[in-house]
């Protein structure tokens, strides 16, 4: 199939301005933050590492555009983090789960009720990730029936991204078929956005006993 002239010009103008499209668009955000300087000041005073577009480090557009990550949209959380409402461990990470919570690299203990991983895992399959994040096993345990240590949990686990024999996506934003509350969520940002809400409804629902058994088989026509 040919192409006219006029379209293969306007498809080239189109690549040039994509191409170029960054460069001024890093320009504009970059002035942002010049003329409102202490936008930040209340988040960072509260422990939240702040790093705006001043920085040169900070590309918004391939944080948006290529590496889909890197940043977060404002939806309320700034506010209630820079009221004091909700409390920020930053610049530290969690080496080790304690009786009644977190190990922090500065070694110091943070006690909590539950603890969710927002590891970014690269978006590999979990199953050969999990065992890593779970921690190492516990010799002490193992021979436990009731206990699940990270080798067997993620023996249980959905592969994840690609597609099942009914074109759904697999392990991501739902139930494991053979592991109990144990949910996955990944993806780009449009992504997240999208699938938090009804994962988040459907472990309201689990919380609830009100989620209905979980869809195990592709049925077979007859």
């Amino acid at each position: 199939m040919g192409c006219s002239p006029t379209l293969l010009l306007k498809n080239r103008e189109s690549e040039v301005f994509n191409l170029h499209c960054p460069l001024p668009h890093q320009r504009a955000v970059t002035n942002i933050p010049i003329l409102r300087r202490n936008r930040y000041s209340a988040l960072s005073e509260a422990g939240f590492p702040v790093v705006d577009s001043r920085d040169p480090s900070v590309n918004v557009q391939h944080h948006l555009l290529e590496r889909g990550g890197g940043h977060y949209i404002d939806v309320g959380g700034t506010e209630l983090i820079a009221e004091g409402k909700v409390a920020v461990r930053g610049l530290v990470e969690p080496v080790s789960y304690t009786e009644f919570g977190l190990r922090l690299s500065d070694d110091s203990v943070l006690d909590a009720d539950a603890v969710v991983w927002c590891t970014g895992f690269a978006d590999k399959d979990v199953r050969a990730t999990a065992k890593e994040m779970l921690g190492v096993e516990q010799p002490e345990t193992t021979q436990q029936e009731d206990f699940l240590g990270p080798t067997e949990i993620a023996s249980r686990l959905d592969a994840t991204w690609g597609v099942d024999s009914e074109g759904e996506v697999r392990g991501m934003w739902k139930r494991h078929l053979r592991m109990e509350n144990y949910w996955v969520i990944g993806g780009v940002i449009q992504h997240q956005r999208w699938w938090s809400r009804p994962m988040a409804q459907q472990i309201k629902l689990a919380l609830e006993g009100c989620l209905p058994p979980a869809y195990r088989d592709t049925p077979v026509a007859k």
